[in-house]
C-alpha cells in the first residue's frame, strides 16, 4: 500500500528521519562493469508548504550527453573521489548547492546506463527556500516536482527497451511541459518504491 506522501510542518523532522534511517538500513547494491565509467547523482529533496518535493535539472544544449534531458544533478567521478563526494561536488558545479548545505540521508541502488556509466544515487535534503547558482554551460533549467504528483499512476508509463543485455523497462513520468525518463526515470522509480511503496510494473 502506498504511502502518504502529505505532511505537516510539524512532521518534517520525521520524515527526514524515516527516510534516512530507510536508506542506511539495507544493503545497498553495487555496479561495477568493466569499461562502465563511475558516476553520481543527488536525488534533492525540499520540503515545501509541509510536503517533499524532488528537484530536477534540465540539461542544456552544450553538454556532451544527454542534451536537453530531465536529469538528477550529477556527473563523472574525478579520480581519488568517492561516489559521495562526487554527488556534492556535481551537486556545487550544476545548480550551485555547497556540500554543507545538504543534508545527505543515504544512498540507493547504483545502476548502469548504455551510455557506458554506473550510476551511485544518493539522497539528500536541501533547505527550502534556497537560491541557486546554474552552471550556464550545463544546466538550462531546475524546477520542482511533489512526491504527491509523481506517486500518480496516471503520470507514469512504461515501455520496454531491447538492450545488447537484455530488454529493460523504461519510464516515463509527466509533470507538465518535462517528461522525466532514461536512467533518471529508473533512479526516481526506485526511489519511489523504496520511500513510498509505489508498484514496480
Amino acid at each position: 500500500m502506498e504511502q502518504s506522501a502529505q505532511i505537516t510542518i510539524d512532521q518534517v523532522d520525521g520524515e527526514i528521519a524515516r527516510l534516512r534511517a530507510l536508506l542506511n538500513g539495507r544493503e545497498v547494491r553495487k555496479v561495477n562493469i568493466e569499461g562502465f565509467r563511475p558516476s553520481a547523482v543527488l536525488l534533492p529533496l525540499q520540503i515545501i508548504d509541509g510536503r517533499p518535493h524532488l528537484l530536477f535539472t534540465q540539461r542544456s544544449g552544450q553538454v556532451e550527453n544527454h542534451k536537453y534531458q530531465v536529469s538528477f544533478p550529477g556527473g563523472g567521478a574525478d579520480p581519488g573521489e568517492s561516489m559521495l563526494q562526487c554527488a556534492l561536488r556535481e551537486t556545487h558545479e550544476e545548480i550551485g548547492v555547497p556540500p554543507e548545505h545538504v543534508q545527505v540521508l543515504g544512498p540507493l541502488d547504483e545502476i548502469f546506463t548504455i551510455s557506458s556509466y554506473t550510476v551511485a544515487p544518493f539522497v539528500g535534503v536541501i533547505p527550502h527556500p534556497f537560491e541557486f547558482n546554474l552552471s550556464q554551460i550545463e544546466i538550462a533549467e531546475i524546477f520542482s516536482v511533489s512526491i504527491e504528483h509523481l506517486l500518480k499512476p496516471e503520470i507514469c508509463s512504461v515501455q520496454m527497451h531491447e538492450a545488447p543485455w537484455g530488454n529493460i523497462p523504461i519510464y516515463y513520468y509527466q509533470s507538465d511541459r518535462h517528461t522525466i525518463w532514461g536512467a533518471t526515470g529508473r533512479i526516481l522509480t526506485q526511489f519511489l518504491h523504496l520511500a513510498y511503496g509505489k508498484p514496480i510494473d
